[in-house]
């Protein structure tokens, strides 16, 4: 975590707090950026926009956010971590359901989050995506496909832990691409691309590791 009294080459790396008051100025500043993006978009967000919004001088961004670009990632990177916090909360009965089910869980509860912050489409997913959050998308999913791969590991006890987790990786990928025809046609995930990034998904899970089941 890089201490916002610091200073860094990078400007386009958010300067995240790790004092409480920091903190708590750090989410007022994405979540103003959050709403300038929407109502926006990316092009016309500015440091000074952001103090506006905000009410705080600019010294106060430029402090946490050394350029739009920043702010942009900062806002990119509290979408990645409300996904992660959705696919960790509990599931009910989770013992009892089916892997397709599990996972049919967890991207109702990602397509929810889509849903509550409509500029994460275009920021992840769509025309607003850059490398950086490219590269934060990357490692996010990842991570997302440690947590599946630990929900649905025991319906799969002959595949590999890692060998499962890359496998999942690649799913995510297939429903990603799905989501991104859907926001690029519809501004929005609807329900038929959800259903059909559903389907995609576990069908790739299914190809790949079924064969691989030894007989019973």
């Amino acid at each position: 975590m890089i201490d916002a009294e610091s200073s860094t080459a990078d400007t386009t790396v958010p300067r995240k707090p790790e004092r409480i008051n920091g903190r708590r100025r750090y989410a007022e500043l994405v979540a103003a950026a959050e709403r300038l993006l929407e109502r926006n978009g990316l092009a016309h967000l500015t440091i000074q926009k952001i103090a506006r919004e905000a009410k705080v001088p600019m010294a106060s961004v430029y402090h946490f956010f050394p350029s739009p670009t920043a702010a942009c990632l900062a806002v990119a990177e509290t979408f990645l971590d409300g996904f992660a916090a959705a696919l960790n909360e509990e599931i009910d009965n989770l013992e009892a359901m089916a892997w397709r089910d599990v996972i049919a869980v967890l991207q109702a509860r990602t397509v929810e989050f889509y849903a509550n912050h409509p500029y994460a489409g275009s920021l992840l997913l769509g025309s607003d995506r850059s490398w950086h959050i490219r590269q934060h998308d990357l490692a996010n999913n990842r991570a997302m496909a440690e947590t599946i791969s630990r929900l649905i590991a025991p319906h799969f006890p002959w595949v590999e832990p890692n060998a499962l987790e890359r496998g999942i990786v690649n799913a995510i990928s297939v429903g990603d691409a799905i989501w991104a025809l859907s926001i690029a046609e519809h501004g929005r995930i609807t329900p038929d691309y959800a259903d059909d990034a559903l389907l995609a998904a576990c069908s790739y899970i299914e190809a790949r590791f079924a064969s691989d089941q030894p007989d019973k």
